[in-house]
């Protein structure tokens, strides 16, 4: 018997040419606060179309939601839909003529390309978004280190009409400024950089670190190309004293953002994951008020769970009122902080306790949000606390997440009745959330 004592192996490997076409089509049911609806979608793909492994996308998407009523004028009993499309390309390495060429044309680079439009149809008004992008984005540190830079992004805002009684109600500037500021027309030119830091290797096969954890941090400027352009007489203030780019009113704002996510694995059916997340935006310049797609909000699935989507804060604000109050639920502040503990019953089912806290403030005294501002000698007082119990479906492809959340600490009330944990009504205090994925 002769015995082969060579390190070499004999291999065949066969390739097949992949699709080079790919067709998607979605339909997902949705909750938004508590509203359901449906949302469908149709994505084209061609993985090759520059011959170069570049990847363009057309994707067309529509969206219907049942809106429940919440205010006695019955101005938002009515269904909501939107609709838009977006055309996207990926090319397989950094266009950057002044990068090392190791790092453009690595496997993780890719320059990014975009354009979009959504509208969206209530029946007190109808809105549409126009968006321009280009984004880089390349990893480091053996794929522990996600850089993204977007140097130019640029967002169209406008109403082209809503009601009467929404403009008399909601955007008068005597009735409510916030949203008067909010929904205007208005152009956002900003340029944002993105970092994701994982101390373990998410491609190669090391052993995954006792605590592995997540990073993430971003910047956003907003406004500094118009403010050089028209501070070189290229624009005009209007009738409200505000520059306008392309006869257009542009927000000026800055942005930061970080998010710490650590996991300790205790044992293959035991885990605590934990997560602290901080967000500062300010208006400067052109801007009061920051654009409202860009503030904070407070509650939800992903936030303090003993709250529905935006229903907390700003800090101590409280509104008794019957009127419908999203435009007011809004910050520049953001704090969540949040310890889950996970127990995994069978391969299918997991069971979560987790405590809660956070809120959101404004970083101005705004009049219509009352209790609302950021104070380093108070917002500690104003940190809503939240506890539960959650369940979750993982289907290896999908993590179906149900979690029921009670308030422990509520800063919307009366200092000395708070501590809603020591006599809870469940009315009140419990929120219920439908989610996909974990939270953190």
């Amino acid at each position: 018997m002769q015995r082969n004592d060579s390190s070499m192996i004999d291999s065949r490997i066969t390739l097949f040419p992949g699709n080079l076409h790919y067709l998607q089509f979605g339909v997902d049911g949705t909750n938004s606060a508590g509203d359901l609806g449906v949302a469908s979608n149709v994505t084209y793909e061609h993985r090759n179309f520059l011959r170069g492994g570049e990847t363009f996308r057309v994707r067309l998407n529509a969206a219907y939601e049942f809106i429940r009523p919440t205010d006695s004028l019955d101005l938002l009993d009515n269904s909501y839909y939107e609709y838009g499309a977006e055309v996207f390309l990926s090319i397989p390495q950094l266009l950057l003529p002044w990068m090392l060429k190791r790092l453009q044309d690595q496997p993780s680079a890719s320059t990014e390309y975009a354009i979009g439009a959504n509208f969206q149809k209530r029946p007190e008004y109808f809105r549409q978004f126009f968006n321009l992008s280009t984004r880089f984005q390349w990893s480091s540190m053996e794929w522990k280190l996600l850089h993204v830079l977007e140097p130019m992004g640029v967002t169209y805002v406008r109403m082209p009409w809503s009601s009467e009684r929404f403009k008399e109600l909601y955007l008068s500037e005597e009735a409510n400024p916030i949203l008067r500021y909010s929904y205007d027309e208005q152009l956002i030119v900003r340029t944002a950089y993105n970092l994701t830091y994982t101390n373990y290797n998410r491609i190669g096969r090391r052993a995954m670190p006792k605590i592995p954890f997540r990073i993430r941090s971003g910047v956003e400027v907003a406004g500094w190309l118009p403010r050089i352009v028209t501070g070189l007489g290229g624009g005009e203030q209007n009738s409200r004293g505000f520059y306008e780019f392309f006869k257009i009113p542009y927000a000026e704002y800055v942005k930061g953002d970080i998010d710490f996510a650590p996991t300790y694995r205790i044992d293959d059916q035991r885990t605590i994951a934990a997560h602290a997340a901080i967000g500062v935006a300010y208006p400067y310049g052109n801007s009061t008020i920051l654009p409202f797609e860009k503030r904070y909000f407070g509650g939800g699935a992903n936030s303090v769970r003993g709250w529905s989507t935006r229903t907390l804060g700003p800090g101590s604000y409280n509104n008794d009122s019957t009127l419908s109050d999203f435009g007011r639920r809004v910050g520049d502040v953001k704090l969540d902080f949040s310890v889950e503990y996970r127990r995994k019953l069978t391969k299918l089912i997991e069971l979560a306790g987790f405590v809660d806290a956070g809120n959101i403030w404004t970083i101005r005294e705004y009049s219509e949000q009352p209790g609302g501002l950021f104070e380093w000698s108070n917002f500690y007082k104003e940190l809503a606390v939240a506890y539960g119990l959650g369940i979750r479906f993982d289907l290896n492809f999908l993590l179906i997440r149900v979690d029921g959340g009670m308030k422990a600490h509520n800063p919307a009330l009366p200092v000395g009745s708070r501590w809603t944990i020591f006599k809870p009504n469940f009315g009140r205090d419990f929120a219920f959330h439908f989610a996909i994925g974990y939270p953190f």
